[in-house]
């Protein structure tokens, strides 16, 4: 069976609590909608940098 996401959606969703990543894309709502999808109960905070955004999974 084939992966329905990205490599960047997997790295958010292994993410622990507290932990953070930094991803360079233009719109990180998109991967909080698929995250949120595939993990209903995790909360997320974006914080944006120079370099991209900082996406921590909060909860």
């Amino acid at each position: 069976m084939s992966k329905t996401y990205g490599d960047i959606t997997e790295r958010l969703l292994k993410l622990p609590v507290g932990g953070s990543c930094v991803v360079n894309v233009r719109r990180p709502d998109r991967y909080l909608k698929t995250v949120r999808k595939y993990a209903p109960a995790t909360e997320w905070r974006v914080e944006h940098l120079d370099e991209g955004k900082v996406m921590t999974r909060v909860r």
